[in-house]
């Protein structure tokens, strides 16, 4: 069982595969279960990491202050389970208020077992949908619709348009010689524009790669509703991460030293 952020399964699977080790036929993991990133729940990201351990990937979201509070199921319907033993989950919108089966709100804890440091009605930041169906394992507990979908405070507005790194990924992840990408929120030519930076698969030609940035730049622009930029690099020319991925920059906000 391998247990680690999503982003470090995917760098153990490219090292292995430079030194041409084939993690799937020659190791025994069987399970690899992911926090601190929301990638396990995201499905292009999931099946990347199955595929390059040969494994079953499990999301396992989780808070600092709380722990663990949910887990994927066997039956793997695409639905997030709330420890209610431990905390009692709330899901709430604009106004703070409580959302039916189905909406969208902030998650919001009240935790049930600490007593040094006691969380009542915490807000957590990050944005949920309340399932209206249930699981095929017969669980009864609270659930969630695809894990956390989003962070309220990774939440960018790019020329009026609301946009979710998470969502970049979603729309990023099913090209396969996608080996890495950085997000760039910035000002050019006098406008707000999101630069999407790709680092391709070893194997692809120059024309190959150009073809790879026509497709994204199109799945990018219909799936965001905004056009954007995007630079298809060599191969290696962006940064791999050993824990929670560092993916987005906003150049708009950071300060220059």
């Amino acid at each position: 069982v391998l247990g680690c952020t999503p982003s470090y399964a995917l760098f153990l699977a490219e090292a292995a595969a430079k030194k041409g080790v084939d993690l799937a036929k020659q190791t025994e993991v069987r399970i690899t279960w992911h926090t601190g990133e929301p990638g396990a729940s995201i499905p292009a990201t999931k099946a990347k990491i199955e595929a390059a351990f040969g494994a079953r990937a499990y999301d396992l979201p989780g808070l600092t202050e709380i722990a663990a509070w949910g887990f994927e199921c066997d039956a793997r319907a695409g639905l997030t389970h709330v420890h209610e033993d431990y905390c009692y989950p709330e899901v709430l919108d604009e106004q703070d208020r409580p959302v039916g089966p189905g909406g969208r709100g902030e998650l919001v804890f009240t935790s049930l077992y600490r007593k040094a440091m006691p969380l009542v009605r915490y807000r957590t930041r990050d944005v949920v949908q309340l399932a209206d169906r249930k699981c095929p394992c017969g669980r009864t507990l609270v659930a969630f619709e695809g894990g956390v979908l989003a962070r309220l405070d990774d939440m960018k507005k790019v020329r009026g348009i609301i946009v979710y790194p998470r969502r970049i990924e979603e729309l990023v992840r099913p090209h396969a010689d996608v080996d890495e990408f950085q997000v760039v929120f910035r000002r050019h030519e006098g406008l707000d524009d999101i630069l999407i930076r790709i680092d391709p698969a070893p194997t692809l030609t120059l024309a190959e790669r150009g073809k790879l940035g026509a497709r994204l730049t199109d799945d990018l622009r219909t799936g965001l509703g905004i056009r954007v930029t995007v630079e298809v690099g060599e191969p290696g020319s962006l940064p791999r991460f050993d824990h929670k991925a560092r993916r987005v920059k906003d150049e708009r906000t950071e300060v220059p030293f």
